[in-house]
């Protein structure tokens, strides 16, 4: 995805991280267990990039929530 830093972006990636936090994560346990690089990872959280959807699948489903959750949706 592209690589501006949107307000949309700069929120999900805010929920992404409250999320993993909640669960107890570390963005390092996330990488492993997933396989999404650290650098991918910094980017989502960061409101860097709006990541692919077999990357935002991968973390909903080990963080146990919706993907709509996940990018904030209701």
């Amino acid at each position: 995805m592209g690589e501006n830093k949107t307000p949309e972006r700069v929120e999900r990636g805010k929920t992404m991280k409250r999320i993993r936090v909640i669960n107890g994560m570390s963005q390092q346990y996330v990488t492993l267990v997933t396989g999404i690089s650290s650098v991918t990872m910094v980017r989502l959280e960061n409101g860097l990039t709006g990541g692919r959807l077999e990357v935002l699948l991968k973390m909903s489903q080990l963080y146990g929530v919706t993907l709509s959750k996940m990018i904030g949706e209701t």
